[in-house]
C-alpha cells in the first residue's frame, strides 16, 4: 500500500486526560520529495495538544476506506504506529486565527479549499 494514497491522522491524548477519547489531527498533505524514502507531514502542535504542561501521548494512523459506488464503505487498509510520549515543557494558549479555524470549524470546511 502506498501510504501517500491513505488518510493520515495523528491521534493524541493530552497530559492528565488519559481517560478521555483521543484528539485527532488530520494531516493535510505529504512531502515525499525532500527526503527520498521518507514521508514527511506537518502536525500543527497547538490548541489542545499544548494546553497543559506534562506528557502528551500520540500515534500516527494511516487508513483507506473503499469508495465503490453503491456499496457500503469498508476499511480496506489500517496501519497504526506504536504510541509514543513527548513532553510539553510549558502550556501554550494558542489564540490566533489559524488555531481558531483549526479547532472550531467543522472538519469538512477546513479542507475544502486546500491546494495540494
Amino acid at each position: 500500500m502506498d501510504l501517500t494514497e491513505t488518510v493520515c491522522l495523528v491521534q493524541y491524548i493530552v497530559a492528565g486526560e488519559r481517560e478521555k477519547v483521543p484528539y485527532t489531527y488530520i494531516v493535510p498533505f505529504f512531502d515525499i520529495t525532500s527526503e527520498p524514502g521518507k514521508i514527511i507531514f506537518p502536525w500543527v502542535v497547538g490548541g489542545p495538544a499544548t494546553s497543559k504542561d506534562g506528557k502528551i501521548q500520540y500515534a500516527v494512523r494511516f487508513f483507506k476506506v473503499s469508495d465503490i459506488e453503491g456499496e457500503q464503505p469498508k476499511l480496506v487498509y489500517n496501519l497504526n504506529t506504536i504510541p509514543v510520549t513527548s513532553k510539553i515543557s510549558r502550556a501554550i494558549e494558542a489564540d490566533n486565527d489559524v488555531m481558531k479555524v483549526a479547532y472550531e470549524e467543522p472538519i469538512s470546511s477546513k479542507y475544502d479549499n486546500l491546494i495540494y
